[in-house]
């Protein structure tokens, strides 16, 4: 008898007869290889039913290293709270003399967040894998749903929804947090500046009141005899105006009043001795309030426009009577006060300073009309009156780079007796420094005011006279008339690492959900005795065996997925012993329950038979090869 073998290449092959092929070389060791197959592992007995209730996944170490993760957020939270706040949602992080750089804080969370991030995703993959066979349990199952369920993701989490919501939204949330916890996680900290509020003591200029040094005080700089009430007279003697007069000459030169210059709070500033700190809020001390007092004097002050040798000029009559005319004058800039009397170099004292002002309007002019100013027949004429007003007291104020800022007034907590006859005598320099510069006819108005400034507004006679504001006060306060050691708490504001309270308290709900969520599941598991036993390979070969499963399967070992899905797309199966064969636990059709401490051996001698006929197969294929020394192509029976 011969048996024809196909190979893979197509040819037919000539086999034997049986009788000559028992006469080959080793059919005895073939026979008793293929007698003893369906009992290759005599010494297996079966197991216990019970260990498929014994919850000894690894899902326990993933949840202890979760609950470490939380147990850390929650010392990091409590370490955060007991710093100091920024805001109700922003905490500085103490770190001592790390490095500030928000490169570092993003990389060092993310590497210390994405250990968490994985193991929340093991552990999602590991329950997913283990939620067919305790859904198979419960539960009918149709077989292209358990196809679909072993590969845990969202479309298997969306299958598992439709079996048990609890296990859907359970294994969602997992899914979910090891997606999100790390570019949430790395928002947690931030960087940015803060400014420790500390108290410490500091030496600020102020003008000071010295019983034992009266030659140096600042009352005694502009020429108070120590005695009796003092009316400066501006004269030679008075060196405190000389100055002023320089350092507000100073200001004009460099340009400074081109800024802007509102009325407010003036304080000390920092000098090449006496430094000051910016975030740092310092006690006791002095500070001037100023204002400028400019507003239009156009009903003060009349003019007319005549004519001189066919040149126009302007005519301006004060409120006395007082006329002076732009024709007659060396600069077309003229001073009037309503002082009531004059020191004896002609400084008015007190009152209000009228300026009027006329020129012809330049081709690259941008003035326009507004209500200090008047343009007729292209000449403009400026008449502005300003009564200005400076007054000090004992503040506490914040530096803030090069100022003084959010001054409150706190009237006796000066640290040392202050020089009040200089103070309260300062506020008649505001109009005695430019009396002083118009009667000299100082360069400052030819050179800097009248090219440069043109003061033909309100708002730029009150930034001249803030900047004589800011001369005073520096002056005053630079320490050439004493010091004192103040309170002052805060330090400059350095960079630190910002914890979002917010988020930190975010990342540890989450971590809190995953061990409360897993553990709540394990604990369902085990109330419910549902077994745990993930789908594995070797798990999925023991629990799909017998004759039910080699008919449901049968065809489908090269199909596709889909095809295989839908060949079991109506087949139903659940996990327990088989009803047709009780010494086997798997899924079938139908089942009946696991008993405890029972021994179940599997679908043993069920197989034997198949088990004998495939190695039939496997060594009459490899004999002949070896007789005939073909080639080593897969061969198939047909």
């Amino acid at each position: 008898m011969s048996w024809l073998f196909t190979i893979s290449f197509g040819h037919p092959v000539d086999i034997p007869s049986v009788s000559s092929w028992k006469r080959m070389s080793g059919y005895e060791t073939v026979r008793q290889s293929i007698s003893s197959v369906g009992n290759s592992h005599p010494e297996r007995q079966g197991g216990d039913a019970n260990a498929l209730y014994r919850f000894r996944e690894p899902i326990r170490w993933y949840w202890f290293i979760i609950l470490l993760y939380a147990f850390g957020v929650i010392a990091l939270l409590v370490w955060t709270l007991f710093g100091p706040s920024l805001s109700g949602s922003r905490w500085v992080l103490r770190t001592g003399g790390i490095e500030v750089d928000q490169f570092y804080s993003g990389l060092f969370l993310s590497i210390l967040l994405t250990p968490a991030a994985i193991v929340t995703r093991r552990m999602s993959n590991d329950f997913g894998l283990l939620y067919p066979l305790a859904i198979a349990a419960s539960h009918p199952v149709r077989v292209a749903d358990l196809d679909k369920m072993a590969d845990p993701g969202p479309f298997a989490l969306l299958v598992i929804l439709g079996y048990s919501s609890w296990r859907g939204i359970m294994l969602g949330c997992l899914m979910l947090v090891g997606a999100v916890l790390v570019p949430i996680g790395t928002l947690t900290i931030t960087t940015g500046t803060y400014a420790p509020q500390t108290l410490h003591n500091s030496t600020v200029g102020l003008p000071a009141r010295f019983s034992e040094m009266v030659t140096s005080t600042m009352s005694h700089s502009m020429g108070y005899s120590g005695t009796g009430q003092f009316v400066p007279t501006y004269d030679a003697n008075d060196f405190f105006l000389a100055m002023i007069v320089d350092s507000y000459k100073g200001s004009i030169i460099s340009k400074r009043g081109l800024v802007e210059s509102k009325p407010g709070d003036i304080g000390p500033a920092s000098t090449l001795n006496i430094t000051f700190k910016t975030g740092v809020r310092y006690g006791g001390l002095v500070t001037y309030h100023w204002n400028g007092g400019c507003e239009p004097a156009t009903n003060d002050i009349e003019y007319a426009i005549q004519k001189k040798a066919g040149v126009p000029y302007v005519r301006f009559t004060f409120p006395d009577g007082t006329i002076n005319r732009s024709d007659e004058a060396t600069l077309p800039i003229f001073l009037w006060s309503n002082g009531t009397s004059k020191t004896a170099n002609g400084i008015p004292v007190g009152g209000s300073l009228f300026i009027a002002m006329t020129s012809i309007l330049l081709p690259t002019s941008v003035i326009t009309d507004n209500s200090s100013l008047t343009i007729v027949n292209n000449i403009w004429i400026s008449r502005i009156k300003c009564t200005p007003t400076f007054h000090w007291q004992v503040s506490s104020c914040m530096y803030d780079d090069n100022q003084m800022v959010n001054c409150t007034a706190t009237p006796g907590a000066n640290t040392t007796q202050l020089d009040t006859v200089g103070l309260d005598a300062l506020s008649g320099y505001m109009t005695a420094v430019p009396w002083l510069l118009y009667i000299r006819n100082d360069y400052i108005w030819n050179v800097t005011l009248i090219p440069i400034y043109i003061l033909p507004t309100v708002d730029q006679a009150t930034a001249l006279l803030g900047m004589l504001a800011q001369s005073l006060a520096s002056v005053s306060t630079a320490g050439y008339y004493g010091t004192a050691t103040v309170p002052a708490v805060g330090e400059p504001p350095k960079p630190v690492y910002i914890v979002r309270v917010y988020i930190l308290v975010l990342v540890l709900g989450m971590l809190v959900a995953v061990t409360v969520l897993s553990m709540a599941d394990i604990i369902y598991h085990i109330a419910k005795r549902l077994p745990f036993r993930r789908l594995t390979f070797l798990t999925i070969a023991n629990a799909v065996r017998g004759v039910w499963w080699d008919q449901e399967l049968c065809g489908g070992c090269v199909l596709s997925e889909s095809e295989m899905s839908a060949l079991s797309a109506s087949s139903e199966v659940m996990f327990g012993v088989d009803f047709n064969n009780t010494g086997h636990v798997g899924l079938a059709p139908r089942v009946s329950e696991i008993q405890e401490h029972v021994v179940y051996f599997g679908a043993r001698t069920r197989t034997r038979g198949i088990q004998r006929n495939s190695a039939n197969g496997i060594m009459l294929h490899n004999s002949i090869t070896a007789q005939n020394h073909s080639s080593t192509n897969e061969s198939a029976f047909t």
